[in-house]
Formats: C-alpha cells, sequence, structure tokens
C-alpha cells in the first residue's frame, strides 16, 4: 500500500488493523463490542423487581451508606461521586480496620448500605452488610455473579455485568448501571417530595 493510501485511511477515519490484537482485527471493533456486551448484559440481568425496591428505599432514606472494600471500591467511588452531585445523604464509607460497629455506630433503620462487591467478595464487605442489617438498616447489594455470598446479606440484589463476550474487560455496564441508578432514585425523590407537598 503506497504511503499516500495509508494517509487517505488516517484522514477518513477509516478503522486501522491491530495486529496486536491477533488476526488484524481493528482495536475499536474489538473494544467496542466489549461496551456493548457489557450494557447488554446489564439490562438482560437486572432484577426488575429488586430494582424498584432499591430505588424506593434509597429515595426514602434518612441516610445512604456506600461501601465497595478491596476489591470493588472504583465501583463504589463512581457510584457515589455521581450521587453525590444530586443528594446531600449519600456518603462513602471507607473501611479502616476499626471494623463495622465502630464506623458505624449512628446507623439505623431508616438508612440504606449500598454494599458492592466484585470478583472475589471480601469478607469486610460482608461485615458491613451483616452489621447494616442487624442494626435495622436495608442493605442493597451489588455483585457480579448470582452466586456472590453477598446476595444472602442483601435485601436487594443487583447484578453487574459479567465479563463481556469479547474475552475483554468493560465498566460500560457498570458506569451504566451506577447513572440509571442515580438517575431513578433523583426521579423517584421528586415524585415523593411533590407528593409531600400535596
Amino acid at each position: 500500500m503506497s504511503a499516500t493510501r495509508e494517509g487517505d485511511e488516517s484522514r477518513t477515519g477509516r478503522p486501522q488493523a491491530d495486529d496486536a490484537g491477533g488476526g488484524g482485527e481493528p482495536a475499536l471493533d474489538r473494544f467496542r463490542q466489549a461496551a456493548l456486551d457489557s450494557i447488554d448484559s446489564l439490562f438482560h440481568r437486572i432484577d426488575r423487581r429488586a430494582l424498584e425496591r432499591a430505588v424506593l428505599a434509597l429515595a426514602g432514606a434518612r441516610r445512604v451508606l456506600v461501601v465497595g472494600t478491596h476489591p470493588a471500591p472504583s465501583v463504589a467511588t463512581h457510584l457515589h461521586r455521581v450521587a453525590a452531585t444530586r443528594f446531600g445523604n449519600w456518603h462513602l464509607v471507607e473501611w479502616h480496620g476499626a471494623g463495622p460497629a465502630g464506623a458505624w455506630s449512628a446507623l439505623a433503620e431508616r438508612d440504606v448500605v449500598v454494599a458492592i462487591a466484585t470478583g472475589p467478595c471480601g469478607n469486610e464487605t460482608l461485615d458491613h452488610a451483616r452489621f447494616a442489617r442487624s442494626a435495622g438498616a436495608r442493605v442493597v447489594g451489588i455483585a457480579d455473579g448470582p452466586d456472590s455470598p453477598l446476595a444472602d446479606c442483601a435485601d436487594d440484589y443487583l447484578l453487574l455485568p459479567a465479563r463481556s463476550a469479547t474475552g475483554r474487560h468493560s465498566d460500560a455496564g457498570a458506569t451504566a448501571l451506577v447513572e440509571m441508578l442515580v438517575a431513578m432514585v433523583a426521579a423517584r425523590s421528586e415524585g415523593l417530595g411533590a407528593a409531600r407537598e400535596a
């Protein structure tokens, strides 16, 4: 192929082959498919009833505590960051080794704990969830598999997307879940506020 031809392809935006990916498959197409698979998995696996219950609980909560200990802190941080732009009662809880009883002594019945676990579920996440339930708080569990031990500690359980069919990891589905959850809680909160005023 001539240099002129190669330059034309670069300017027209056609995908260039990525030999490092094997078989000359364009890298852009592979990453696009991984993202689409992740989002598609989210909407196929979501438990709509559990989602609706979680949204209702979060919208009416006195306080929401978000926790995602290793290896899931990034999802928890992103959820808190997005929620904090709309709500003043959402808090990101970090584990400092003191145990949940020391960190969450004020936990009460109208509080909701969002516990997030990916991969091997750490004992700290389970400890948070169990303590929250023992204090009377509601637990919304978010994990990447139906067999996670977090499912037994949660009142409502939502599944994060599994690994994409392309074999490449994508956080697109997790990002979509975070943004969808916050948007639905915001809409429900506005509805509850209007009902109280009426």
